[in-house]
């Protein structure tokens, strides 16, 4: 599907997530929760007390269809890193790119590039003309990832989480564009 190492020695392949696979995507979240705990929305504690079942679910909405899309970055034999595309039920023109992390042996290597490219050919495929995202502010590192792919920010803005410091700011574009 997408893969490659054009930026490191490090190989890697990218592909969407498969029904069976909920453990291996709360194992994933929860790595990325506990390596970059100021760039998501959810917090590590609150998110590892969810049910096994909720990831289990989450595997199989994610594994086809529409409206939600997960895409992992495997790089020998283990999940380092993963994408989530989704668009509330209904939606026809916006779709959502979030939860996106990159363990530390995989960043550099071009994963980040390919998971965000994964997620715009599937919003591509599914019809979607828009694709928006949040980055924390400072967070610099995902701010010109992002801008090289050619998001650009709207203006709007918003705290990550009621009780923290840290705001969000959108970054939005076009779909095939």
């Amino acid at each position: 599907m997408w893969g490659g190492a054009e930026e490191s020695a490090v190989e890697f392949q990218i592909r969407r997530i498969r029904a069976d696979e909920g453990e291996s995507l709360r194992t994933t979240r929860l790595r990325a929760l506990a390596d970059a705990p100021g760039a998501f929305g959810s917090e590590y504690g609150e998110t590892s007390e969810r049910p096994q079942s909720e990831w289990v679910e989450r595997a199989e909405r994610a594994s086809d269809g529409g409206q939600q899309a997960i895409f992992v970055a495997g790089a020998g034999g283990e999940w380092e890193g993963m994408v989530l595309g989704h668009a509330p039920e209904g939606e026809q023109v916006t779709c959502d790119l979030a939860s996106m992390w990159v363990a530390p042996v995989l960043r550099g290597s071009g994963a980040s590039r390919e998971l965000v490219g994964a997620v715009m050919e599937w919003a591509e495929g599914s019809g979607f003309e828009r694709v928006v995202l949040s980055v924390t502010e400072g967070n610099e590192p995902a701010r010109r990832l992002y801008a090289s792919c050619g998001f650009e920010f709207t203006g709007e803005r918003e705290l990550l989480r009621p009780h923290r410091p840290e705001v969000a700011l959108e970054m939005a574009r076009s779909v095939g564009g």
